[in-house]
């Protein structure tokens, strides 16, 4: 049927993008600078606005030249053209063109895809990497912009890590950055989810390096197919019977406050249910007779006092809470009032 296979679909894309990002969906609007580096001309601080619409600062120069040759592309905008595009993070250094280090650490990294940093353990393996010149190719990160990057796996020999290819997979920030991929799964979710009978085209896999396929091939849908499936599901539905409710509700969390000469008991169920306790000196299976509290309303969360108690005496209960349908949850316990 169309209608489930939609909802299964654009299940799989929303948590697909969520395992990508990290994050729930943002609502963003696209923005005319997108792909430019920006500024104000009042400052010289500089941004890259990505295909998600929004703006990511450099953090310094060395990082813009690892990007980018020189200055010549800079935009200068109106501070209510800059305010107009949501400040989003901070760019990292292009994968594969440069090493760093922080001044605390005398561990020199390769940056990797996705802000990942790896160790090159040794100075040989640098060289094979970098050249006779790595040591030129390091540059010191300040400590406040360490955090976002990522420690990756260290680099043991040459052929660990290959400079080239980090640098033709990332020929752009938002390819080291994953947002080109989350932009098709958007346009995905978008065709998917949508209760027009139209056609929808096949979508190919998506993959990431290093993961795989997030999302898997779907098969194209006719707008002929979309209608016989649609017209099935309306039939379906018309003709659906309603399952009858023949769970119990679960209690949980019971908690007993007691005082004196009272005492607050407290529990949770899983479903809406009305609550009732019985209670007596001896436990419910073998008592004479009891006393009992109630509260007819459908809750969650349940407290019921029990009054008119002796001090320094020990008294058994039954908690009993059952769902609109009838179907009634139990469970006993005890408790002794104070001195």
């Amino acid at each position: 049927m169309l209608q489930p296979m939609k909802k299964t679909l654009v299940a799989a894309l929303i948590l697909s993008f969520a395992l990508l990002s990290n994050l729930t969906l943002p609502a963003v609007a696209e923005s005319s600078f997108e792909g430019q580096i920006i500024k104000l001309e009042s400052s010289d601080t500089l941004y890259y606005v990505a295909s998600d619409g929004q703006r990511y600062v450099f953090p310094n120069e060395h990082t813009y030249k690892s990007w980018f040759v020189d200055f010549s592309d800079v935009v200068v905008v109106t501070e209510a053209q800059l305010a107009e595009i949501p400040l989003a993070g901070t760019i990292r250094y292009r994968p594969g063109v440069l090493l760093i280090k922080i001044q605390t650490d005398p561990k020199v990294y390769a940056v990797s895809r996705g802000g990942v940093l790896r160790w090159v353990k040794t100075e040989n393996i640098a060289q094979a990497l970098y050249g006779e010149d790595w040591n030129k190719l390091i540059d010191d990160l300040s400590a406040a912009f360490f955090s976002t990057y990522t420690i990756g796996a260290d680099i043991d020999q040459s052929n660990d890590f290959d400079p080239e290819e980090e640098i033709n997979e990332t020929e752009t920030i938002d390819a080291d950055r994953g947002l080109k991929i989350r932009q098709q799964i958007r346009r995905q979710i978008r065709l998917a989810d949508t209760d027009k009978c139209r056609a929808v085209p096949a979508m190919p896999a998506l993959t990431q390096r290093g993961v795989g396929v997030v999302v898997p091939a779907q098969p194209a849908i006719s707008a002929r197919e979309c209608a016989r499936n649609k017209n099935q599901d309306d039939d379906d539905n018309d003709n659906a019977t309603t399952t009858p409710d023949i769970i119990n509700p679960i209690i949980s969390g019971l908690t007993t406050t007691p005082t004196t000469t009272s005492a607050l008991v407290s529990w949770v169920t899983n479903e809406l249910a009305n609550s009732r306790i019985e209670f007596s000196l001896e436990p419910p299976s073998t008592a004479s007779s009891t006393d009992a509290v109630s509260n007819a309303n459908y809750v969650l969360n349940h407290s019921l006092t029990l009054n008119n108690l002796t001090a320094s005496t020990t008294y058994y209960f039954l908690v009993e809470s059952a769902d609109q349908a009838g179907n009634m949850a139990t469970t006993t316990s005890s408790f002794n009032t104070l001195r």
